[in-house]
């Protein structure tokens, strides 16, 4: 038998969740055997979180100054960096989301199915990591970042806040504006 593809420890513990349920529906509702064989925490454990990376300010603007990156990709990475959304919400954008005129921005549907509506910071660069870590290391609180990006819980946004200390104590501050 050709062995396997490698799988990630979360993928090896999502499968396993799946066959343990599956194995639980067995039991009840549909009654097929009379036990599950397959114990209470049986589950793969995860491995340690990965640290999460940010661009920092610097590199931000190299990015923004490379012309062999089409202007596009530069604009779109600006703009998700300096607004935090997911790339799916960017991605989904049309026209009659963007008030340039009043500088706001409407997310009607969003990973979370809840409309968020915003104004801009139109400025520019990469990812929602590095949105969240430069907003934190500058003192914006959790509920700002929350109400940007859509998070319901603090856990996504806590996976940050080490390199938001870090950034913090580099002096790194803010992004450059993209206007």
């Amino acid at each position: 038998m050709r062995a396997l593809p490698p799988m990630s420890p979360a993928l090896r513990r999502h499968i396993a969740q799946l066959l343990h349920r599956l194995m639980a529906m067995a039991v009840f509702p549909c009654r097929l055997v009379a036990m599950n064989a397959l114990p209470r925490g049986f589950l793969p454990k995860l491995g340690p979180a990965k640290a999460k990376a940010c661009l920092y300010p610097d590199g931000d603007a190299r990015l923004l100054a490379y012309s062999a990156i089409p202007l596009w990709w530069r604009v779109l990475w600006g703009f998700l960096n300096r607004e935090g959304p997911r790339i799916s919400e960017a991605a989904r954008l049309q026209v009659q989301d963007v008030d340039l005129d009043r500088g706001a921005l409407r997310l009607e549907k969003n990973k979370t199915n809840d409309p968020r509506a915003r104004v801009l910071q139109v400025r520019a660069h990469d990812t929602r990591s590095t949105f969240i870590t430069v907003a934190l290391a500058n003192g914006r609180s959790e509920t700002w970042v929350a109400d940007r990006t859509g998070h319901r819980s603090s856990v996504m946004i806590q996976r940050t806040r080490r390199a938001a200390r870090t950034f913090a104590e580099l002096g790194l501050g803010e992004l450059a504006s993209l206007a």
